[in-house]
């Protein structure tokens, strides 16, 4: 009995594995089945923990949070000519300064920029062909110079900007053109050479403290899990759960303080945080797994700067989510998928009608212990392992071991009998020359 079990189980997982591989390989395009996908495609069940579940930390310290508002180019210069006089560590602005606008403006801003002794500036990396890019986008020559560049590409944008952003890249690697010019100021030489590109928050991070980014880049991975601690204080915030992480301040309450001493020695991050903390808009802003509505998400909860305050927080303490090895991650699920089905198959050869009954409870009981212990290794250990197989295995295991003991053995058997027929019928057979 053990051994038809044993036997059978191997059998049974591999015809699930079937089932699921055709499974995936089937385009549904339906109206009625797109909304429900969408609601649950970008959803992960480590979000439960960030949303639900994660303590609160203590504020990171390190980082200024400051709201540039909807301020005109001379406001910005203001702004950061005030802010530079109390010496921070660096300033990194996330905001794009393309073109040239009014004289005066542009002149006030570059002249901003040019005190300022460590400023970083955003840059965007785009049409990336695999692991090459084709361009860097940068602000305007005449504010880089005066700045370096961090690259802020979110990977949740592009046609599915909605989704939630839960990973960075650490670096790209870009084409960047170096000309050489002659005595006539003709272009003499041009080549292309693959340069990289830092991410912005790795880029401020490293003011503060180097070897944690040398720790970053050390790491195997090129694209890292952002580990969210938290969020800012903003009246009227569709994250109410979240704990409150960064200090910031509001356009008004630059210019309102006249002691700004505690941003000595600190990570200044300036961008855009709604057009006042009063109003809150959805311009650069993002979901995260920090959002209350973790399934069906209805608004974008975190600033694009914030997200970047988080990423910097993460690299700063070394507090980095360790993905499992696609590997790991398959042969973990394999050894569920069987396990489960060599149970349902003991059940369905003894419990006979009453197995529809069992089967359904003990599928409802593994996925809250599947979901626990996800979440309950993502907490103690910052290992992030993806049962997503096993789960959706898991939904169909009793189906699947039904039909597989009803339809498939029977079919089997069948064409096994004839086959043996068949083989017996041709040995019997005389010789003909």
């Amino acid at each position: 009995m053990k051994r038809k079990i044993l036997r059978d189980s191997v059998g049974a997982t591999i015809f699930t594995m079937i089932v699921l591989w055709i499974l995936s390989q089937i385009e549904i395009n339906s109206d009625v089945l797109n909304p429900v996908s969408k609601t649950l495609g970008d959803f992960q069940i480590t979000d439960l923990y960030f949303s639900q579940f994660k303590e609160g930390e203590k504020a990171d310290t390190n980082i200024v949070l400051v709201n540039i508002g909807e301020l005109d180019r001379a406001g910005i210069a203001e702004m950061l000519n005030k802010i530079n006089a109390f010496n921070p560590r660096v300033i990194g602005i996330d905001a794009f300064f393309r073109k040239p606008k009014d004289k005066e403006g542009d002149s006030l801003l570059a002249n901003a920029f040019s005190k300022v002794k460590n400023l970083v500036l955003v840059s965007k990396v785009s049409k990336c062909d695999g692991n090459i890019c084709d361009s860097l986008e940068t602000s305007h020559p005449m504010f880089c110079q005066y700045a370096e560049t961090g690259m802020s590409n979110m990977i949740s944008e592009g046609y599915d900007k909605f989704k939630t952003s839960r990973e960075f890249s650490k670096y790209e690697v870009y084409r960047k053109k170096v000309r050489q010019y002659g005595p006539d100021n003709n272009i003499y030489f041009e080549r292309q050479i693959d340069t990289i590109e830092l991410d912005f928050a790795a880029k401020l991070a490293g003011y503060i403290n180097p070897a944690a980014v040398n720790d970053l880049l050390k790491r195997k991975d090129t694209v890292e899990v952002i580990n969210y601690a938290g969020n800012i204080e903003i009246h009227g915030d569709v994250n109410p759960n979240a704990s409150i992480k960064y200090f910031a301040l509001d356009v008004g309450q630059i210019f309102e303080m006249e002691d700004l001493s505690f941003m000595k020695d600190k990570i200044v991050l300036m961008g855009y945080l709604g057009p006042n903390f009063e109003k809150i808009t959805w311009e650069d802003r993002f979901f995260t797994p920090l959002n209350i509505n973790y399934i069906g998400k209805a608004n974008p909860d975190m600033y694009g700067v914030v997200i970047h305050a988080n990423k910097i927080s993460m690299i700063l303490n070394g507090n980095y989510v360790n993905n499992a090895g696609w590997l790991f991650t398959l042969i973990v699920n394999f050894i569920i998928i069987f396990l489960n089905i060599a149970l349902f198959s003991y059940l369905f050869l003894k419990l006979g009608h009453w197995y529809d009954g069992a089967s359904l409870f003990l599928t409802l009981l593994e996925a809250i212990l599947m979901i626990f212990l996800v979440i309950m290794i993502f907490h103690r250990y910052n290992y992030k392992i993806d049962f997503t197989l096993a789960t959706v295995a898991l939904f169909l295991t009793g189906n699947m071991t039904e039909l597989y003991y009803s339809v498939f053995i029977p079919l089997i058997k069948k064409y096994k009998k004839h086959l043996l027929i068949l083989h017996i019928f041709k040995k019997g057979q005389a010789y003909e020359n």
